[in-house]
């Protein structure tokens, strides 16, 4: 099966930093890799060469991979890879809603995470605690 994992921050390797959902990323492909899937990272223009910069360019890269499942690590992009009419996972390893509360921007998380849920097919979680959380 071919499996696209959508992120942010690039992956481990090299000497620069690695972000937390860039790594939970790489654990993901690494372990669907181990299990037999093909697995495509897509991450933001920003991180590295080949990244998409908007929702409409994140489609055009995801659909050039035809991925036959996607992993969305940011619930922002979700929304986007709801177009492409595959089963959509939803990661929701970062408590967001509870950040946003003191980072300002409760509302635009807020929106945010709401629309993640609405398209997603499954959610992963960290642990069986964060699930209850959500």
């Amino acid at each position: 099966m071919r499996i696209l994992i959508v992120h942010h921050g690039q992956l481990p390797g090299g000497n620069q930093p690695i972000t937390g959902g860039a790594l939970r990323a790489w654990n993901h492909g690494r372990a669907l890799t181990a299990a037999g899937h093909e697995v495509h990272y897509l991450h933001r223009e920003q991180d590295g060469p080949g990244g998409f910069s908007s929702a409409p360019d994140l489609i055009r890269h995801a659909q050039a991979i035809h991925p036959d499942r996607i992993i969305c690590l940011q619930l922002e992009d979700a929304p986007a890879l709801s177009e492409l009419e595959c089963p959509l996972a939803i990661d929701l390893y970062a408590p967001r809603l509870i950040e946003a509360a003191h980072q300002e921007n409760l509302a635009q998380v807020t929106t945010q995470t709401l629309c993640a849920l609405a398209v997603g097919d499954a959610f992963l979680v960290s642990n069986a605690r964060q699930g209850h959380a959500w």
